[in-house]
């Protein structure tokens, strides 16, 4: 599997993990998204980002996630991250 099959997989799963906590349609969710766009606020980001810590098994650093303003930044920050405490820098 190549790294941009990683990233559209893991994209994808982020926007249905989105999706558990907003409360917008998020049939038009694309990286230029704004996170306030979704109605994710900060306390729904730090569960969407709980659950991220639980499945990869490490902690993310809070301060770094709550400074994202769109989903593409969040995505992109998130999928590093992971990729980088598997072992496996992008």
């Amino acid at each position: 599997m190549t790294t941009g099959d990683a990233f559209s997989i893991f994209r994808s799963q982020l926007v249905g993990l989105v999706g558990k906590y907003s409360k917008s349609d998020l049939e038009e969710i694309d990286d230029d998204t704004l996170l306030s766009e979704l109605n994710v606020d900060s306390i729904d980001l730090m569960e969407i980002v709980f659950e991220l810590e639980d499945a990869i098994g490490a902690g993310i650093p809070d301060e770094k996630v709550l400074d994202l303003k769109n989903f593409g930044e969040l995505c992109r920050f998130l999928f590093d991250y992971q990729t980088a405490e598997a072992g496996h820098p992008v």
